[in-house]
């Protein structure tokens, strides 16, 4: 029996995917689980439509990550903080600070999402790679010490 799977089985098929199954796997299994649905004409043109839609959503992710990661690598944060005389703040920038500023300016990127060598302690200009869809691009986060 032909059916569209509906949902990931191990081994079996993946979401979308149009396979040939044992007819009693099928009716017994399958189907009532919800997790297939036999492979109408009708079903295919829904299945092909759903396809569409995440071919479409995926492309347009895609294209906002490259907008997105061109205007991180322009950007430049500034921290500034007390700081011993030999230029290490007492109190560390993390990711999530970094990701909070980024937020306060719009932009929704997650502590994982940064790769630094912990948090940034020395003052001056630090580079920090932001991965986001599989493509990187660095932020410039300059410390500076607090003259209060």
């Amino acid at each position: 029996m032909k059916v569209i799977f509906l949902k990931n089985v191990e081994n079996v098929g993946r979401v979308g995917d149009v396979k040939e199954v044992a007819e009693g796997f099928a009716r017994n299994f399958l189907l009532p689980q919800k997790i297939a649905e036999q492979a109408t004409a009708a079903a295919l043109k829904r299945a092909q439509s759903r396809v569409d839609v995440r071919q479409h959503r995926s492309s347009k992710i895609v294209k906002d990550a490259d907008e997105l990661l061109k205007i991180i690598s322009k950007l430049t944060l500034s921290f500034k903080g007390k700081a011993d005389e030999k230029g290490t703040l007492f109190a560390g920038i993390t990711t999530e600070k970094i990701c909070a500023d980024l937020l306060a300016k719009g932009y929704d990127i997650k502590p994982k999402q940064l790769k630094t060598k912990g948090a940034l302690k020395k003052l001056g200009t630090h580079l920090v790679s932001v991965n986001f869809n599989g493509k990187q691009a660095t932020l410039r986060v300059v410390l500076g010490r607090d003259n209060s």
